[in-house]
């Protein structure tokens, strides 16, 4: 129904395609840093996101939370990871750890400055000594994040016109 109404006002034309498109794959590393939590928290009593100065950044129970060049994350799947990292990217990630269990985990990377949109607010200034994301992910948390090509279906517009004036 609403896609019949945009192509009828704005004349618009789509077709599907399957593009190769730039990707990362999360993979354990050589050795497994991560601890897998025997005990599930209680989504009930959730922690909240806000930090205290000088205090690090903690999550809700079954959540991340993502900050500027850290990431806090309380009895979260691999998957859950996964989403939270193709966000901090701007690339889809691919959970291939293999690994069912949840997990908490704090990273801390200092991150590139394409990584996060520019809210107009005063920037951390890089760490020249600091890691990278896939650095910090493997030397914190034992795991491989690799580049990777995958084909992904998108919708490409093929013409679309202003509407008109009524």
């Amino acid at each position: 129904m609403m896609q019949a109404m945009l192509e009828n006002h704005l004349h618009l034309r789509v077709h599907r395609e399957t593009r190769n498109l730039p990707a990362f794959s999360l993979s354990v590393g050589a050795s497994e840093k991560l601890q897998e939590v025997k005990i599930d928290c209680d989504p009930s009593n959730p922690k909240t996101f806000h930090r205290d100065p000088g205090q690090p950044l903690t999550a809700p129970c079954g959540m991340v939370a993502p900050g500027l060049g850290i990431l806090a994350a309380n009895t979260v799947t691999m998957k859950k990871l996964a989403e939270s990292l193709s966000s901090i990217t701007g690339r889809m990630v691919t959970d291939r750890t293999n690994l069912s269990g949840k997990y908490n985990m704090n990273l801390k990377w200092n991150p590139d400055p394409n990584q996060y949109p520019d809210y107009g607010g005063p920037r951390p200034r890089p760490d020249p000594n600091g890691s990278t994301l896939q650095d910090a992910l493997l030397k914190q948390l034992g795991l491989k994040l690799e580049p990777q090509t995958v084909p992904v279906e998108v919708l490409v517009i093929e013409h679309v016109e202003l509407p008109a004036n009524n």
